[in-house]
């Protein structure tokens, strides 16, 4: 990926709409009570109070903090092979130096609202689709998106994709949509997602599923029912309310 060099770097907003332009070229980092089970009605993930719950819980993964909002100017090479992780879900470079050009560009609102775009329009939004289309209730939902995030949607370069999960969680159990019980199909899916990790060389911490993810699937908590208490990478967070 090309940037423009440090030496003719425009102001700010001219700044801001030359990253937003490379912004839409990245890529994911991929080179309350129990209930039955059988399927959750309620507001979805992208019921505001919802999709705000789940940029919570992603940031407590990606960036350790539940302050999602303070990750646009977010920048670091994280020594995983794929470049700059930046921004509000960790959007990787694959190449080049932007770190100031980054951090400069999301003091500027435009910039920051095309991080918002790239991220609804190629991973919130048909993670969501696609769980309301299986049946899943705004914890389904966010898992899918989850998954989006970190493994990206498709296979690629050794590492396995949210499809690939999908369609070896459907070979072993039915999703809601198909008279599944919601429970039984989450843990299949979330077995696949386990598995997936253990083969990636840049992945290998599973607690982001096993002490966050399945403790929810656990509790019933199938419409994200706060209060919220989980792990990840050994860290604890909790959310008591929208």
């Amino acid at each position: 990926m090309k940037f423009v060099p440090r030496s003719r770097l425009a102001p700010a907003r001219a700044l801001a709409t030359a990253l937003v332009t490379a912004l839409f070229v990245l890529s994911g980092c991929s080179v309350s009570g129990a209930g039955s089970g059988k399927g959750s009605a309620g507001p979805g993930l992208d019921d505001p109070a919802k999709k705000e719950i789940a940029m919570r819980l992603v940031s407590s993964a990606e960036n350790a903090t539940l302050d999602w909002k303070a990750q646009y100017k977010y920048i670091e090479d994280i020594d995983d092979g794929r470049g700059y992780t930046a921004g509000i879900i960790g959007f990787c470079s694959g190449t080049g130096d932007m770190t100031d050009a980054w951090a400069k560009a999301a003091a500027d609102a435009a910039f920051r609202s095309a991080q918002d775009a790239e991220r609804d329009h190629s991973y919130f939004d048909p993670a969501v689709r696609q769980a309301k289309d299986d049946g899943l209730g705004a914890l389904g939902q966010f898992i899918y998106y989850d998954a989006y995030v970190m493994h990206g949607a498709a296979d690629s370069g050794g590492t396995v994709g949210f499809r690939t999960m999908r369609r070896e969680a459907l070979a072993t159990a039915e999703p809601p949509s198909r008279g599944g019980d919601e429970t039984t199909y989450l843990n299949a899916f979330l077995d696949a997602r386990v598995t997936a990790i253990r083969k990636e060389p840049s992945h290998s911490d599973t607690s982001r599923i096993e002490t966050a993810q399945r403790v929810f699937v656990r509790e019933g908590r199938f419409q994200l029912e706060t209060p919220l208490r989980w792990k990840v990478y050994g860290d604890s967070y909790r959310i008591d309310g929208p």
